[in-house]
């Protein structure tokens, strides 16, 4: 039975990939935010939380922007070791790599739009939007979010909606 975690030899990766793969390291990147494949932790409730968040810009541990979305996560009863945060965000992340690679329930999306993860429909900021089985929730990007209240309250107002809180 082949393993789930294989690892690729140099010349293996170039015959599939060819030089379309590409590994882009950023400074600074917390541990916890660099490895998005980590294992999903189950809540107290016993479900796992199947929860991918897409940010337009890096997420930096020390910032102002940093701690109120760790609130927000706190606030819907979630971790930063229950989720898959994917930031920055890149222009060749689509809907369907998320969709295979994550098998998320939602999708929320700070500063990126529906568009540009490859999607055909506009989704309204603050409007959670189901496409086969997938929630989504786009915002603006988190600086907005943290610097204005009534954006913060129209996010959490959504955010409840789609935790059912």
């Amino acid at each position: 039975m082949p393993s789930k975690h294989q690892e690729l030899d140099d010349q293996s990766v170039s015959i599939l990939f060819g030089t379309s793969l590409y590994q882009i390291e950023t400074p600074q990147q917390s541990p916890a935010i660099k490895n998005t494949t980590q294992k999903i932790s189950t809540n107290q409730s016993g479900i796992r939380p199947k929860v991918v968040v897409v940010i337009r810009d890096q997420l930096k541990p020390e910032s102002a922007t940093y701690e109120m979305f760790i609130k927000l996560l706190e606030a819907c009863k979630l971790s930063i070791e229950q989720i898959n945060v994917i930031t920055p965000f890149t222009f060749d992340l689509t809907n369907a790599v998320l969709l295979e690679k994550y098998t998320p329930s939602h999708i929320i999306m700070f500063g990126v739009g529906s568009s540009e993860i490859g999607l055909s429909v506009y989704f309204p900021d603050f409007q959670i939007q189901m496409v086969e089985g997938v929630s989504y929730l786009t915002s603006p990007d988190l600086m907005l979010v943290a610097n204005d209240k009534n954006i913060k309250l129209s996010l959490w107002k959504s955010l409840q909606k789609a935790f059912s809180l």
